[in-house]
């Protein structure tokens, strides 16, 4: 439940990101935040970008395909013993 948390978190403080908020890399202009997600959002999304650049958004499909796997992983249980492939046989 937490990462799915957080991947919304994540999504929100990109989607609403805004130059004009305090954040990492600027100090931005007095008056209301942008950002959704608050400040926290506001650093995280300036940190990312400033980071990564656009290349930022790739985060967001990577981290929900990680998280799914790990949801389907939890919810199949332990996984059982599988033989090698047949390719890998000392035969």
């Amino acid at each position: 439940m937490a990462g799915a948390l957080a991947w919304v978190f994540l999504v929100l403080a990109l989607v609403t990101h805004h130059a004009d908020d305090t954040a990492f890399s600027t100090s931005g202009t007095p008056g209301a935040l942008h950002n959704r997600v608050g400040l926290l959002g506001a650093r995280v999304s300036d940190g990312l970008l400033f980071l990564f650049g656009f290349s930022a958004w790739w985060l967001v499909p990577v981290t929900l395909r990680a998280w799914l796997k790990g949801l389907a992983q939890v919810l199949r249980g332990p996984a059982e013993e599988a033989a090698p492939p047949r390719w890998m046989s000392a035969r």
